[in-house]
């Protein structure tokens, strides 16, 4: 990926509850991307905290 420039990029992940991309985000971490996490508890913590959303229409 191109965004992916280096080792110490910050890489942020996240799934809808947060248990896959906990895996992801050390599977990276393995890799050598020391700053890569994930959004505790994924998008619905997210959204259940009034945090921003946006509803995308079906194309």
């Amino acid at each position: 990926l191109p965004e992916a420039a280096g080792y110490g990029v910050r890489v942020i992940v996240f799934c809808s509850e947060g248990y896959t991309s906990s895996l992801a985000a050390a599977s990276l971490q393995d890799l050598g991307l020391r700053r890569a996490t994930d959004l505790a508890g994924g998008f619905t913590a997210w959204r259940d905290a009034g945090m921003p959303t946006v509803r995308r229409s079906s194309p």
